[in-house]
C-alpha cells in the first residue's frame, strides 16, 4: 500500500475516532477488499456447514464498528488487528447460532460421543472449542491472545504485530510461543 494511502487511512481513522460517520463509510469502502480477504482466509477450510460468506462477515463487522462508541485510531495495522479479532468473533458467533438452532436451541443438552459425529460436525466443535480457548487465553494473557489471533487469522508479520501492540518483536515471538502451546495443550486435553 502506498504511503499516500497509508496517510489517507490514518486520517480516516482519526476522523472515525471523533465519530465521523462519513469517514467510517469511506474507510470501510477503501479497506473492503483487504477485510474481505481476511474474512475469506478465516473461513477457508472451515466446515461446509458454515455457510456464511466473507461479504456477510464484513457487513456485520461494519455494523459492529458503526454501533461502537469507540474506534481504533492508532494505525492501519492496529485497526486490522482489531478487525481480525472482531471477524474471528463474528464467525464463531455465527457457528454458535447455527449450532444452537440445529441442536434445538434451548432444549436440554446431552453429551455426544464425538467419534460418532460426521467429520464436518467435529470441525464445528473444534471451531467452537478454539473460540472458547481464545476467550480463556484472553483472560489469562490478553496480549498473547491478540498475537495468536493476528498471526493465525491475518498475514501480519511479527514486526507489524509488535507495532500494533506497541511491544518488541521478541515479546511477540514469546507471546506467540506461549499462545500456541496453550491452545495446542488445551485442544489436546479436550479431545
Amino acid at each position: 500500500m502506498s504511503e499516500s494511502n497509508q496517510n489517507r487511512i490514518n486520517s480516516l481513522l482519526e476522523r472515525c475516532q471523533k465519530g465521523d460517520a462519513e469517514a467510517r463509510d469511506e474507510l470501510f469502502q477503501l479497506l473492503h477488499p483487504e477485510l474481505k480477504r481476511i474474512a475469506g482466509f478465516k473461513l477457508y477450510g472451515r466446515s461446509q456447514d458454515i455457510t456464511v460468506q466473507a461479504t456477510e462477515v464484513i457487513n456485520e463487522l461494519y455494523i459492529k464498528f458503526s454501533r461502537s462508541d469507540s474506534f481504533p485510531d492508532k494505525s492501519r495495522t492496529y485497526f486490522f488487528s482489531i478487525a481480525a479479532t472482531a471477524i474471528e468473533q463474528i464467525i464463531i458467533d455465527y457457528a454458535r447460532r447455527k449450532k444452537s438452532l440445529r441442536r434445538g436451541g434451548n432444549l436440554q443438552r446431552m453429551d455426544i460421543d464425538e467419534d460418532l459425529l460426521p467429520a464436518h460436525e467435529t470441525l464445528n466443535l473444534e471451531l467452537l472449542n478454539l473460540g472458547q480457548l481464545l476467550h480463556q487465553l484472553r483472560q489469562i494473557d490478553s496480549q498473547a491472545s491478540s498475537v495468536f489471533s493476528a498471526r493465525l487469522f491475518t498475514d501480519m508479520t511479527s514486526q507489524e504485530i509488535s507495532t500494533a501492540l506497541e511491544v518488541s518483536e521478541r515479546t511477540v515471538r514469546r507471546k506467540w510461543a506461549f499462545a500456541k502451546s496453550y491452545i495446542h495443550h488445551n485442544m489436546q486435553s479436550s479431545n
